[in-house]
């Protein structure tokens, strides 16, 4: 037994030395990928500073051009919006003037139906007392009828009652 153990003790230490030589190519492996990482950082580090300063730069040209372009436009705007406003307080003036005129002949004309208006009241006013009096005389030519009804009636009765004697 005595043979197996002292087998096993340098099985044993053979994978002993076998694990320190991988614990060093590990660590060499480490320090090769650490440095790698370290290069691959550095190149992404400069590639994306000169991204950056080149779309700055671009970022920076297209904002000129763009506000410039702008700037273009809003001066046209503006131009454009006081030829609009020009020509607008021209119409509103001419148009003033023109309702200005129309309302003048607006009130000419109402003056006129109104003093035509009174003259047909007046007219009105006369028509009304022709009708107060004709409607007097018709009732004065009631109550005159209606009187010589009962005078006929009575004055029949009178030929009537003589006729037969009743009086």
């Amino acid at each position: 037994m005595e043979a197996r153990v002292a087998r096993l003790e340098s099985d044993v230490a053979h994978i002993r030395t076998d694990v320190a030589d991988l614990k060093v190519d590990v660590r060499s492996l480490r320090d090769k990928l650490e440095a790698g990482f370290a290069k691959l950082a550095e190149r992404f580090d400069s590639k994306f500073d000169a991204l950056s300063a080149q779309s700055s730069s671009k970022f920076d040209a297209l904002s000129a051009q763009s506000s410039s372009k702008f700037d273009a436009l809003d001066a046209k705007f503006d131009a454009f919006r006081s030829q609009v406003d020009s020509k607008f307080d021209a119409s509103h003036a001419r148009f003033g003037e023109k309702f200005d005129a129309l309302d003048a002949k607006f009130d000419a004309f109402r003056m006129r139906v109104d003093s035509k208006f009174d003259v047909l009241s007046a007219k009105d006013d006369a028509l009304n007392a022709k009708l107060d009096a004709l409607k007097d005389s018709i009732s004065d030519a009631k109550v005159w009828a209606v009187l010589l009804y009962v005078t006929l009636a009575a004055g029949l009765l009178g030929v009537l009652g003589r006729a037969f004697g009743w009086i």
